[in-house]
């Protein structure tokens, strides 16, 4: 017999207010138990989604509008307060996507002599400058890259197999060139 709605206790039972399926550990989520929101996940999901639907109709360019006061508000800014913005922003970034900050970026940078950690160059091409090298497996930092080392890296899967392969087929090819030239003269 499902509880009455008081806090659930782990491993009690008690019934979604929309539908009426028993609410478990498996399919009512923590933040659910939190609030104390009797209502099952797919139920939830059902709800949030017309909410959505609801709110756009409400107010179709909310978010559009919420960007242009962000611009026109950055728009008036010098270009100091610009950078230490875009600092910010992006020491957030690192610290959400790799759990370090702009000054381990910066240290990182200095100690690599403003380089690629690969190919060395000083100037990287693409978006942005230099990108944060890390292991997908364990999630450690190995060094910045330049936007085309990284994409390199990213297109062989971090495979030393695969680079491996990509050597002795560039070096058969060099040397079937070289043999090619040399016939020809």
């Amino acid at each position: 017999m499902p509880r009455p709605r008081t806090r659930r206790a782990h491993g009690d039972l008690c019934a979604c207010q929309d539908c009426g399926a028993m609410l478990s550990d498996e399919n009512w989520t923590a933040s659910m138990q939190k609030y104390k929101r009797y209502i099952c996940s797919p139920c939830w999901s059902a709800r949030q989604r017309k909410y959505e639907m609801e709110r756009r109709e409400r107010v179709p360019d909310l978010l559009q509008k919420r960007k242009r006061a962000v611009k026109e508000r950055k728009e008036g800014w010098s270009e100091e307060r610009k950078e230490q913005d875009r600092r910010r922003t992006y020491s957030n970034q690192l610290r959400k996507n790799y759990g370090i900050t702009i000054e381990d970026f910066d240290d990182m940078y200095d100690a690599q002599g403003g380089k690629c950690r690969i190919c060395e160059t000083t100037k990287p091409k693409g978006r942005g400058g230099f990108h944060v090298d890390h292991c997908h497996a364990t999630g450690a930092i190995r060094g910045l890259l330049c936007t085309s080392c990284n994409m390199m890296l990213g297109l062989v899967e971090d495979s030393v197999d695969r680079l491996n392969s990509a050597i002795a087929y560039l070096q058969a090819a060099n040397d079937n060139k070289t043999r090619t030239i040399e016939e020809a003269a």
